[in-house]
């Protein structure tokens, strides 16, 4: 199939650019057995679901993943961090031996912008100073970035971070945890699971009331989120890895409810 035949045309007027409040009055299509349609809100939620039925929910938290950096230039780049890398990786090929064995800081993959004019041993520096070492490029725009000996890019970005938004979403949130679902809980995600962010906690109790069981798995949003498709057929599209976890209790869960 061609990327082509997927085009269609969406007005940017008809984009919402702040997220409706409360959360679960946003609306929901109900498309019913017979292929009748109805227009609900997303409080009635409770009303489609049966006693018995099993609602999954991915409980990634986001992180403040986006930060702006600075060359020694002064040049500005903007990072996106997508994942903490684990195991060897390789190294700054233009610093010493003695370089190296002193440099032990966590290793993640980002996404920066512009990228062209980066090389690897470039040092990049956070709104308080901090450096960063560019470690590899990976290509389309991902880096391998190093930070300090004893840093820690979470807390780091906590301070410094901003919350990821699609391009189409210009106005950046006065309350960015509004990007964040009611029951996130492991930190990992470069942007929201969007499924889940017109659920509120009273909503989730009144599902809990009518009999509906809901279990927790762990799913990370990572780069594919942010990559355009560029190849011209959908098939030639390389989709990447992301991260999850589901637990025994919730594997079990999941496979009676089959």
């Amino acid at each position: 199939m061609l990327v082509e035949e997927l085009d269609f045309d969406l007005p940017p007027e008809l984009i919402a650019q702040r997220p409706v409040l409360p959360r679960d009055a946003c609306r929901l299509m109900h498309l019913t057995r017979d292929g009748g349609l109805r227009h609900l809100h997303f409080r009635d939620l409770p009303n489609l679901l049966r006693p018995g039925d099993l609602l999954v929910l991915n409980d990634s938290r986001v992180l403040p993943a986006r930060v702006n950096v600075r060359k020694s230039t002064g040049g500005r780049v903007e990072l996106l961090f997508l994942r903490q890398l684990p195991g060897e990786l390789p190294e700054v090929t233009n610093c010493s031996e003695s370089e190296q064995k002193g440099r032990q800081g966590e290793r993640w993959e980002t996404l920066a912008h512009p990228s062209s004019r980066l090389r690897p041993g470039l040092e990049l520096f956070l709104p308080g100073g901090e450096p960063l070492r560019l470690v590899e490029r990976q290509g389309q725009g991902r880096w391998i970035v190093e930070a300090p000996p004893g840093g820690d890019v979470v807390n780091l970005l906590e301070t410094y971070g901003l919350m990821p938004l699609p391009p189409y979403i210009k106005t950046y949130p006065e309350d960015p945890t509004v990007y964040q679902t009611v029951y996130a809980a492991q930190l990992g995600s470069a942007a929201a699971p969007t499924a889940g962010l017109h659920f509120t906690a009273e909503l989730l109790e009144r599902l809990k009331e009518v009999g509906v069981r809901i279990v927790c798995v762990t799913l990370h949003v990572g780069l594919d989120t942010f990559l355009p498709i560029r190849e011209k057929r959908v098939e030639d599209h390389r989709i990447h890895s992301e991260n999850y976890s589901v637990s025994k209790e919730a594997l079990s869960t999941i496979k009676d409810a089959r």
